[in-house]
This record gives structure tokens, sequence and C-alpha cells, in this order.
């Protein structure tokens, strides 16, 4: 977490953070506390000050950090407590869940012709959204459409989902505003932007909630030792009974 500061405060608070395994990089839940209160802390945050590594205390101006984690679901219990699951740090996320698929195989990966024009295509990319600076703005249409789903949309389905539908519309806007640059740098939110990211979120509901479910509290404290079994077997197929006994005494305790 203090080294994030650093790189924040040199890079005039801009950070697109990678981690293709939460746990190599957040370790177990005895230790990832601070890196988890820093990333919910910079989540929205005009002003965020913390401690870098020299210990010296610093203050990050309008963040911008863009985080994209990575995680199977027994590694997901094993970094992140159950509360952070069930509460903010999650509240603030889009859940993409998916199984492994077995049956495709790719022994050599193989890239298509215009590989390096890509490269070169994104590269530039990312150096013009790097750069870019200014506020969006709503066209008339966006804004009408954002205030009929905001006035029209449906309680949570279920309790356990009401950090993250509470912060729905705060991703609403962030995942239109990824959807304007993807269009173009004007800077201008339109109709179809917050449409799309209406139906966006309303897809990954159902991901959010079976994550909920099968991380959060209920799970660990043995509660639901069926959804532990269920998702055992989803991933590995083919289960020994002696296994399942043996796993599912320790989560009774």
């Amino acid at each position: 977490a203090p080294a994030l500061i650093d790189f924040l405060d040199d890079n005039s608070s801009r950070c697109f953070l990678v981690m293709e395994e939460l746990k190599a990089c957040l370790g177990g839940k005895d230790i990832s506390g601070p890196m988890v209160a820093l990333l919910t802390g910079l989540f929205g945050s005009k002003q965020f000050a913390d401690h870098t590594r020299k210990n010296k205390m610093k203050t990050i101006g309008r963040p911008c950090l863009t985080a994209l984690l990575g995680s199977t679901l027994t590694w997901l219990r094993d970094c992140v407590s159950s509360g952070d699951v069930e509460g903010g740090f999650f509240g603030r996320m889009v859940v993409v869940r998916a199984d492994y698929n077995f049956e495709r195989r790719v022994r050599i990966p193989t890239y298509a012709e215009d590989v390096d024009e890509v490269k070169r295509y994104l590269k530039a990319r990312l150096e013009a959204l790097t750069h870019l600076s200014g506020v969006f703005e709503l066209s008339k249409e966006a804004d009408k459409e954002e205030e009929q789903w905001f006035n029209s949309r449906s309680a949570p389905s279920e309790r356990i989902l009401a950090p993250w539908w509470q912060r729905e519309h705060t991703l609403l806007r962030k995942i239109a505003m990824i959807l304007s640059l993807a269009d173009g740098f004007d800077l201008v939110i339109q109709r179809e932007h917050v449409q799309a990211a209406q139906q966006l979120l309303e897809a990954r509901e159902s991901d959010m909630l079976s994550i909920l479910q099968e991380a959060g509290s209920s799970v660990r404290n043995g509660g639901d030792v069926v959804a532990f079994v269920a998702d055992y077997i989803r991933q590995e197929k083919l289960v020994l009974r002696t296994f399942l006994v043996r796993h599912c005494a320790k989560r009774r305790g």
C-alpha cells in the first residue's frame, strides 16, 4: 500500500493496477487489510492522504485508479475478509465470473498477422488516454435516460446486495465514461453509453450475488457447506468422498 501511494503521487494520481492473482498481491487476510482499505478509500475520493514507504504523510489530489483484479473463489476467501466481501470493498466492484472451459485447449498460442500493428495502435491510445484531462458532460438525452433509470430501478433482490446497489449509480457513471472514451475523446456521455452501462450492470448482478453468497460470512462460518461443495465440484468435476468429509468437517468447526 505505501508503494502505491508513492507511485500515485509521482504520476499525477493516475494508475492502472493489474493483479492477475489477488492473493499473490495481497497475501492472507491478516496482512491484506491496509491494501484493501487503500483501494476502497481511493474510490471516488477527491483527496486522499496516507503514508509512503518512508512513513511520510502525502496527500493525493483527485486520484484516478483503475484496477483489474483476478482470483479463484477459494483464494478470494483466503485473502479478503468476509466483511470486505459483503461491505464497501466489493460494493465498489463490477464482478465478472466465468468457469474454466476444459474442452478448449491451446497447446501453442498463436497471434494474428497484424499483431504488431495492433500493439502500436493500443500503445498510442493508452498514451492519449493517459494525458487526457477535463470534465465529462452528460448530453440532455443521456441525462434523461439516467434519471429514468435511477428513479425506476428496483430495490436489491437480496439484502446482501445492498452495498453494491447503493453504489450502482456511481458505477454506472464510471462505465459510461469508459464507453464514451471508447468512441472518442470529446468527453461527452451520450444516451447509448448510459444504456450500455445499464445493460452491463444488470448482466453482472447475478455474478455479484453468487460471489457474495459463496464467499461471505455465512460460508466462512460453516453455515453454507453446500455452497462450498457445489463450488468445488464445479471446478474439479471429480471429488473423492474422503476429501469432502475432511474439508466439510473443518468448515463446521
